[in-house]
This record gives C-alpha cells, sequence and structure tokens, in this order.
C-alpha cells in the first residue's frame, strides 16, 4: 500500500468587510494598539505635573548616561580578562571585548 505524502496548504490572506484581502503582518500590532494610549496619558499627565514630568525625564537621561558610563568602566576593566565557569561537563572560558 502507498501512501502519499499529506500537504496542508494554508492561505494566510483574509478578506476584510471592505472586499480587500489583508495579510497578517497588515494588521496593527498589540504594542502599537497600547502605546497610543499610553502616549496620550503620558502628554496628559506632563501637562498636569511640568515640574514631575521634566524631572523624570532628566533623571532616565542621568540614569542612561550613568549606565553607559558603568558598563564602559565595566568592560575596560575586563578587557582581556578571561571569565571561567565550571560547569559539570567542562569549563567555559570567554572574553569581553569592546567594540
Amino acid at each position: 500500500m502507498r501512501t502519499e505524502p499529506h500537504t496542508i496548504d494554508i492561505d494566510m490572506t483574509r478578506t476584510t468587510h471592505h472586499g480587500r484581502s489583508t495579510s497578517p503582518t497588515d494588521t496593527p500590532s498589540v504594542g502599537g494598539a497600547l502605546a497610543v494610549p499610553l502616549l496620550l496619558f503620558g502628554v496628559l499627565v506632563a501637562f498636569s505635573y511640568p515640574i514631575a514630568a521634566l524631572s523624570a525625564v532628566v533623571a532616565v537621561v542621568a540614569g542612561g548616561a550613568l549606565l553607559r558610563r558603568g558598563l564602559a568602566a565595566l568592560v575596560a576593566r575586563s578587557h582581556d580578562h578571561v571569565h571561567e565557569f565550571s560547569l559539570p561537563g567542562g569549563t567555559i572560558r570567554f572574553r569581553i571585548a569592546p567594540r
């Protein structure tokens, strides 16, 4: 008895109520749908509390700058230093190199 391989042909398009066909990548993402109301809420809060909003922006920018400097110092300090992890199957050795 010979059997043919099974194939499944799936059409990845759907028809909207306007008669147009769209692919799944044409639909808006969930992240985009959530980002718009959060952005509007953020703008309203910024207009309501301008000093607090400005302080938050300054804190985020300063935190990002400190994080970049701290990570750069960590990479510079551990440059050409071999790190080792001992595992039951052996040892992993690696180096951190700046770009």
